[in-house]
Formats: C-alpha cells, structure tokens, sequence
C-alpha cells in the first residue's frame, strides 16, 4: 500500500529536517572554525629599539684623491624603532615554532675612514622556535636574514648609500594577555663587505655587525581563544 502525506504532515517532516540541519551547522561550525585556524597565531606590532651598530671602513682614493689610503672603525648609535609581523604555530607540550618580520628606522653617524658613515632603515626576515613556560610565558630563539641602509658622505661632498646584508640571531620573550603581547628581544646582526662607490672615484669597503635590543607590542589577529589553545597544548 503506498501512503500519500499530507500537506501538514510533509510540514512537520520539513520543519524537523530543518531543526536538525540547524543543529548539525550550530556544532559544527565552532569545530570547522577550530580546524581552520588551528594552533597558529598571526600577529602583528610594533617596537623600540637599542644598542649599537660598528662599522668598518677600507678607503681606497680615487685617481684624482690627495687622502691616504685608510682602515677605520667607529661605533654608531642604533637607537630607533619599527613595526614588525609574524605567523606562530603551537605544537603539542607547548612548543612552538614560526616566522617573524621586521622593518624600521634606527639613524647613527660616526667618522670613519675620510667620511661620515651613517645608517638608516633597517630590516629581516627569521624563523622562530620557541616553548611556553606558562600558558602566557614563551620564550623562542631566532635566525635569518637582514639588512641595512648605510651611506659614506666626504667632506667633498661626494656621496653613496648602500644596503648592507647578512645574518641574524637572537632571541626574546613573550608575555600574552587577550589579544595583546609584550615582548622584549635581542638581536645579533653580522653584516659582509659591501663595496660604497663614491662619485669621485674614491672606493669604501664596508662591513660591520650590530646588537640590538627591543622592547615592543604585538596584536593577535582574529583572536578567538588562542590563549586557551595554548593552554590545552601545553596539557598534552
């Protein structure tokens, strides 16, 4: 025997289809939501900086210089500022590990070798590995890549910039609260020869390193509990 519903009872059948659909999107949409972000963190932020920056000079005259040829060093000042941005991924027992970038502006000046040296922006690219001491204490090490504006100024007049580029190093630690991190970094930069072509013909051959140290702020994007992500990672 086929049974034909009726017009209320396909109403009741749809009106129920519909609570359980709803049901099935209400719990899964948090767990979607979960996976989807995951354990990993965006964050971005800002920071001041301290510390010094040295610098070596080879000088090589030009045909037409009355300067001796000269090797001199001097220590600049690396005081300044920036923003930075990184990507944090929390492993189980509270490891972590990640990306972070930076770009500022940090001015020091010295005279070294016939000219005024001075350096300006700044900037790098590191990976992050890091371990929660506590579900609100990290503290992480740090190495890349990084660079350096530099320019040689002669009492001539003459002038060149350069972008000076090496390794970097350090490490820091992080102290959350909500959606917002305070961290305090340090930083070791070694940057390699970089020929500084003066209009002259005269000829510097720079090279230094840097050390660095920050203080600074970081905002979690799209927070949505990352703190109690932490916590449970640190739980397993």
């Amino acid at each position: 025997m086929i049974h034909f519903q009726t017009r209320s009872a396909r109403a009741r059948l749809m009106k129920r289809a519909a609570v359980t659909a709803g049901l099935v999107v209400a719990w899964a949409a948090p767990t979607l939501a979960q996976n989807y972000e995951g354990p990993h963190q965006v964050r971005v932020g800002a920071f001041l900086q301290g510390g010094t920056t040295t610098l070596s000079g080879d000088f090589t005259p030009g045909p037409t210089s009355l300067l001796p040829a000269t090797t001199d060093r001097g220590r600049l000042s690396n005081n300044g500022g920036g923003v930075s941005a990184g990507l944090e991924f929390l492993r189980a027992r509270g490891f972590s590990y990640g990306v972070d970038g930076d770009f500022g502006f940090a001015h020091g000046s010295r005279g070294i070798a016939n000219a005024d040296v001075s350096t300006d922006y700044f900037g790098s690219l590191r990976g992050r590995v890091g371990f929660y001491m506590r579900p609100d204490w990290a503290i992480y090490g740090t190495g890349g890549y990084g660079f350096r504006g530099v320019t040689a100024v002669e009492l001539s007049g003459a002038s060149q910039g350069r972008t000076l580029m090496g390794g970097v190093y350090g490490g820091g630690t992080e102290f959350h609260r909500g959606n917002t991190i305070l961290f305090a970094e340090y930083l070791h930069e070694h940057y390699g020869n970089m020929n500084v072509p003066l209009s002259n013909g005269d000829l510097y051959a720079i090279k230094g390193n840097s050390d660095t140290f920050r203080l600074g702020v970081k905002f979690k994007v799209g927070f949505d509990g990352y703190y109690d992500e932490v916590r449970d990672g640190l739980r397993k």
